[in-house]
């Protein structure tokens, strides 16, 4: 079966949102073997199966999948040091591998990954939450700083300039942006940072009415996909309210 590492971690996650039945004993053994396989020997995990560098990226997507299993990965103080060799001290951020440049994507990767490794903040908490504060700028950064801040447990230290961010966008009906996946965006991190969603019902109804016939939901075309799923759910997660899942768990 073709596998790919974002798609697995959108599926074990839409799982959990869901709350649908987690994967049977065979199915789970076998995506316990893939993502094992996946460890190189500086404890760091690559993206597939052919052999290459470990990137953050790939470390945390690896250890949350664990984590929703029910797993934990090998050699955790190797993980723990692959995650900390990308690090930049000059900047306060992380690095998608060691030597490269910080950005708002790589650092929250790198919080993600802290926090599914429960390893103590002291080090990168300040630092890397000051990072987002000059750099996370864009929603999409935005989103990203929030979610990994949020993981973590930690506060952003200007929350109202975040939130008045995405309150920027909201249409006249109650939705944000151009579409339901602006919305479920703009709703996750609002929510997240403690704020309000006005026009709450109105809202609900334009999530729900972006489900496709096949039961998930897609950015862009008719066919869905689970990365764009896994948002809307998150969404509605967090509102409390739920999509049709009888279709969704199909």
């Amino acid at each position: 079966m073709k596998r790919t590492l974002s798609g697995l971690l959108a599926l074990l996650s839409l799982l959990a949102v869901a709350r649908a039945a987690p994967l049977d004993g065979e199915k789970r053994e076998a995506t316990l073997r893939y993502i094992h396989q996946l460890q190189n020997e500086d404890g760091g995990f690559r993206s597939s199966a052919i052999a290459g560098a470990s990137s953050l990226g790939a470390t945390a997507s690896c250890l949350r999948a664990l984590n929703y299993l029910g797993a934990v990965p090998r050699h955790r103080q190797k993980v723990i040091e692959s995650v900390r060799s990308c690090y930049d001290r000059s900047t306060g951020g992380f690095v998608e591998t060691p030597g490269g440049t910080s950005d708002v994507r790589s650092t929250a990767m790198g919080l993600m990954a802290a926090a599914a490794l429960a390893v103590p903040l002291d080090e990168w908490g300040k630092a890397t939450t000051a990072y987002f504060t000059r750099h996370a700028r864009r929603l999409a950064d935005i989103y990203l700083a929030e979610a990994a801040l949020d993981a973590t447990g930690l506060k952003p230290p200007h929350a109202r300039e975040w939130l008045a961010a995405f309150k920027a966008t909201r249409n006249a009906e109650g939705t944000y942006g151009t579409g339901a996946f602006d919305t479920a965006g703009a709703v996750v991190t609002i929510l997240r940072l403690d704020g309000e969603v006005k026009q709450r019902d109105a809202v609900v109804r334009a999530l729900k009415a972006a489900q496709r016939p096949d039961g998930g939901f897609s950015a862009a075309r008719d066919t869905a996909d689970l990365a764009t799923t896994y948002r809307m759910m998150r969404a509605f997660w967090m509102l409390k309210e739920k999509p049709h899942l009888g279709r969704l768990r199909e």
